[in-house]
């Protein structure tokens, strides 16, 4: 009863709330729901003196909303808002850094969205007890570091040559499992492109390391894969015009088409292990066709004009959703296909990847995921091989709560073979993206602020450029590091409108991956396309 007391006293300290469109709400007691109206901002205010703080959490409830606090002068502290949908928290602490009343915005993300929320406040501090609660976190953040400082090793990269002992902790990485995930917080820093790289021509020179799969176009990297073995054809035109990461793969054919010409009968292979971008497959499935009666022939057309539609959604992360019925038709295809001619391996293969990238867009209950498909094709084309798999750090990982639809690529490969992921994140610096809701789909580069203390880049500060792994022994780490923290996770897609829960996601560095290789700062990767209408 006394715990109850207290919390009703610390929420009675905070201020009335005004919201927009009506009169005063009584702050929470201790939680309180409220319903949220079309376009409407519900305001909180809380006074605190320098050095205070408060914290509280929205619980959402059937609406998507983004929570904002202002101080006094009204410059924005903080924008929340997770990538949990429409349901789950919203945490927000201030910390008062001049006397005043800091107010509370909750709006919902779309501004036609309504919906009910919860929202109550966790915490109220005085000066004294904000200076303990922040000597306590530094503490955790010290202890923590330390016990990563540990398990790391230095680098320097110049240009795609990485030199230092931190590779020895790569190495033993690699000797602990058949495939490694070399991740990366975006998809666009210079930094990452030539540091995967690197790592990946050490695991093939070195640990016999034969197959590396991407997360790129299954058709144009089958037609990558062949020139790095006879030269043929235009590679950029293979790789095709898709911006993620192409520097990176002509820099990874180039070197891997050198080592097969100097081994031939010890090849590398090169897998792409996404079955959208699939112009390619369709032209050669297209032809195949043509064997077939005109009647079967004129089907399959017009199937492949509609996934050509979504396929083109796709490219710019657009909704690309296709139907079963056409899901059902092209694995059919596939069958007759290898029924007809099983020595055209080419056409089975194109078939096989536009049957995939329809499976996982329909959203049918009984379709695999995008991240499944990519780590049973990377398997498929393993064989008693050792390979390594390039994808965003999201995919890489392995959490082990995520199964079924919410499964990463990472934690699929875990359960097939014995596998490890490397993520690859930086403390401040900038990346090439697309422009969300663009309607010319253009490219643009941004800068990202350094990472906040209590974030796990962070936390990896200290340790300058660093390749850091645990080798699964975690019993000794300490709590900080144990639990969900901030982490930059930057998609393919960003916004103009800068929200730290943009730039980065909850992650459990120990649980969701076995090492991490941190930069300081990353520069955005050169585009000749930025701000060029791209649509197609």
């Amino acid at each position: 009863m006394m715990r109850g007391v207290m919390l009703l006293a610390m929420l009675a300290s905070c201020n009335e709330p005004v919201r927009s469109g009506g009169g005063a709400a009584r702050f929470p007691a201790v939680s309180e729901d409220h319903v949220l109206a079309a376009g409407e901002t519900a305001h909180y205010s809380v006074a605190m003196n320098h050095d205070e703080s408060c914290a509280l959490v929205v619980t959402q409830q059937g609406v998507d909303v983004v929570v904002e606090a202002f101080a006094p002068d009204g410059t924005k502290l903080a924008t929340v808002d997770s990538p949990n949908g429409r349901e789950g928290d919203e945490p927000l602490e201030i910390l008062a850094r001049q006397n005043g009343t800091y107010r509370i915005d909750v709006r919902a993300l779309d501004p036609t969205s309504t919906g009910r929320y919860r929202i109550a406040a966790t915490a109220r501090r005085d000066a004294a007890q904000t200076r303990a609660v922040l000597a306590e976190r530094a503490r955790a953040r010290a202890e923590a570091t330390r016990w990563l400082q540990a398990r790391s090793g230095p680098f320097t990269l110049v240009d795609s040559t990485v030199e230092g002992i931190g590779l020895a902790r790569f190495d033993a990485l690699l000797e602990r499992a058949r495939v490694v995930g070399i991740g990366e917080a975006t998809h666009g820093s210079h930094q990452f492109g030539d540091m995967r790289l690197a790592l990946t021509m050490r695991a093939i020179e070195q640990h016999g390391v034969r197959v590396v799969g991407l997360e790129a176009s299954a058709s144009r990297m089958r037609l990558v894969d062949a020139w790095t073995r006879d030269g043929i054809g235009d590679l950029p035109t293979m790789i095709g015009k898709q911006w993620i990461n192409r520097r990176a793969f002509t820099a990874l054919a180039t070197h891997v088409r050198a080592w097969n010409t100097a081994h031939p009968k010890d090849p590398v292979t090169i897998v792409g292990l996404d079955d959208q971008d699939h112009a390619p497959a369709r032209e050669i499935v297209a032809r195949a066709v043509q064997a077939f009666d005109a009647d079967y022939a004129k089907r399959v057309a017009d199937v492949l004009a509609r996934i050509e539609k979504s396929d083109a959604q796709a490219m710019v992360f657009g909704p690309s959703d296709v139907s079963a019925a056409d899901w059902q038709f092209l694995v059919d295809l596939v069958s007759k296909l290898e029924a007809a001619n099983p020595r055209n391996p080419d056409a089975i293969a194109a078939a096989r990847s536009l049957a995939q990238a329809s499976e996982f867009n329909t959203g049918a209950p009984d379709a695999r995921s995008r991240d499944r498909l990519m780590a049973e094709n990377l398997m498929a084309a393993l064989g008693d091989r050792r390979g390594l798999y390039w994808g965003h750090n999201a995919h890489v990982s392995h959490p082990p709560d995520k199964r079924g639809a919410r499964m990463t690529a990472g934690s699929r490969l875990g359960e097939l073979t014995e596998y490890a992921a490397l993520a690859l994140s930086f403390r401040e610096g900038g990346f090439l993206a697309q422009l969300p809701n663009d309607l010319q789909d253009r490219l643009q580069t941004f800068e990202v602020p350094r990472a906040d203390d209590d974030s796990i880049d962070g936390v990896l500060a200290p340790l300058g450029n660093a390749v850091v792994t645990w080798l699964g022994d975690t019993s000794t780490a300490p709590a900080w590091l144990t639990v969900p923290r901030p982490m930059h996770w930057i998609g393919a897609l960003f916004s103009n409108q800068f929200v730290s829960n943009q730039w980065s996601r909850d992650s459990q560095l120990l649980r969701d991956y076995d090492g991490v290789v941190v930069f300081q700062h990353v520069d955005a990767e050169p585009s000749t396309e930025i701000g060029i209408n791209r649509a197609p």
